[in-house]
């Protein structure tokens, strides 16, 4: 079976290299270039559309897709995370309905019924949501009734990496990692994933534990300058996820995330492929019990799950950046949250045993759990063969 995977740019997401470098038995993925929406005529319709009709820019897409097709010959087109409607059948995935309008709230509000008549259409044949949460979103923001027996939850996964045994001795520092991104340089995610709290919490440890932390991501020069006296304290903007070939960028992420003993996510949403890679690579992880989190993350199996902030509440049915005033809660500091992180990661710093449990506990989830490419793929070809049925 032939399936086009439609993206809106060039460079796709990395979370998309684990399905196309992995695909289902049988399937063979011709992959969309996304040149089309980078061409000059399409800059001059994005131009017009928004400088002066922001609220329907997501719209052009769907207009100028249909001038100029890339979808030939296959039999089902596979639409990743954005919304392009066909007139073929097609399926697509989404991380929550913020997806349909480029994750604006006012443009969902503007073309929800056209998102709904495409989505009730014959032609659409499935919707698959990253996750319960981003289910809960489109059930909240849309009218569903058309639509609800297709959508469905296909998590993400990703392959297990290599095996091999940390050699360590009591001497070793134990050394914590925040995860901006391993793949971009985006400085919002600083902020987004937790960044501030994982300095606070660091800031605790290091007056208890000869501990060493690397913050993987792009941050504040003032920021840099507030936490400059903090011994073994690492920042690093370098992009992880890099190679020529797939085997490359699994070595490279390997060698990466296999110098560290413990992992924090403390953010308000987590992001499906560096929590997948740190799984591989057999760490524990301390994460916020925010968004989507407690259906990756087991408490006390394969990490622990605490409280979020009290600046940042957590709503299962809305992502969190649409909460009001997201972008300014996210720089407050909570201290109850930096004291909850704080006695968690302590628990794992002073436990060996549970701490290798649980890097092994979360490795399993990726290798033969939900989280693995073999229960991924027979989902996706069910769903395929379904699709053309």
């Amino acid at each position: 079976m032939k399936v086009y995977l439609e993206f809106r740019s060039p460079k796709h997401h990395t979370l998309y290299d684990e399905l196309i470098n992995y695909p289902p038995e049988g399937i063979e993925y011709q992959v969309s270039s996304g040149e089309i929406y980078f061409t000059r005529a399409y800059k001059l319709f994005s131009f017009f559309y928004n400088r002066f009709f922001k609220k329907i820019r997501p719209d052009i897409g769907n207009i100028y897709h249909k001038l100029k097709k890339e979808d030939k010959n296959v039999d089902l087109v596979h639409v990743c995370n954005t919304f392009t409607p066909k007139d073929t059948p097609w399926v697509m995935d989404i991380e929550h309905v913020g997806s349909f309008t480029a994750y604006d709230l006012r443009s969902l509000k503007l073309l929800k019924r056209k998102i709904e008549k495409e989505l009730s259409s014959k032609n659409c044949k499935k919707i698959m949501s990253w996750s319960i949460s981003g289910k809960k979103t489109i059930e909240r923001f849309l009218n569903v009734k058309g639509f609800k027996h297709k959508i469905e939850v296909v998590r993400p996964a990703i392959h297990p990496f290599p095996r091999f045994k940390k050699l360590r001795n009591d001497k070793d520092k134990i050394k914590l990692l925040f995860m901006g991104s391993a793949n971009t340089l985006e400085p919002s995610m600083f902020y987004f994933k937790g960044g501030l709290h994982a300095l606070e919490c660091f800031k605790v440890l290091s007056k208890k534990y000869d501990v060493e932390l690397t913050i993987q991501s792009v941050v504040p020069e003032d920021i840099k300058k507030k936490y400059n006296d903090l011994k073994s304290l690492h920042f690093s903007s370098k992009i992880v996820r890099q190679g020529k070939n797939p085997q490359d960028v699994t070595l490279n992420l390997y060698n990466f995330y296999n110098s560290f003993d413990i992992i924090m996510f403390p953010g308000y949403i987590l992001m499906p492929i560096a929590t997948l890679e740190a799984m591989a690579s057999g760490l524990p992880i301390v994460a916020t019990k925010s968004w989507s989190a407690a259906e990756i993350i087991e408490h006390e199996r394969t990490g622990f799950l605490v409280e979020p902030s009290k600046y940042v509440p957590t709503i299962d049915d809305v992502p969190p950046d649409w909460t009001p005033n997201f972008k300014n809660n996210i720089m407050k500091i909570d201290t109850g949250l930096v004291d909850r992180l704080a006695e968690h990661i302590s628990i794992l710093i002073e436990n060996d045993t549970m701490r290798r449990n649980m890097g092994e506990h979360a490795r399993e989830k990726v290798e033969k759990g939900v989280l693995s490419i073999e229960h991924r793929n027979r989902i996706l070809k069910r769903i395929y063969e379904e699709a053309i049925k």
